[in-house]
This record gives C-alpha cells, structure tokens and sequence, in this order.
C-alpha cells in the first residue's frame, strides 16, 4: 500500500515540476516580447533559445 501512495507522489511532483517549466518558459516569451516590442499575439522566432537561456537572461538554465 505504501508503494502505490509513494508512486502517486512522485507522479504528482513530476507532473507539478513539468507545469512549473511551461510557466517559467511562457514567463520569458513573454518578458522578451515585451523588451523587444512585439504586439500581444504577434510570432516569435522558434529558435529563440539562445536569446532566452544562459547566463543573465530569463532562465538562467534550460529546463529538463
């Protein structure tokens, strides 16, 4: 019975761990689209990692 309870945890820590990753990533889209002047709704470029990771940017590491 333990087992089975300590199963659901962890899934539901990944679970939390992964909606916590999709927000901090919407955060920094959002936070370059502001700094750069896109219009609400407007394209980003896909290849945006190198402007949104690293040191000093909006996440400091790349999420897993």
């Amino acid at each position: 019975m333990l087992f089975i309870g300590v199963q659901a945890y962890k899934a539901s820590s990944d679970r939390a761990a992964c909606v916590m990753n999709i927000h901090n990533i919407q955060n920094a889209v959002r936070s370059f689209s502001n700094l750069n002047g896109l219009a609400p709704g407007q394209s980003v470029a896909m290849d945006l990692k190198s402007e949104l990771v690293g040191p000093e940017r909006f996440l400091e590491e790349s999420p897993s």
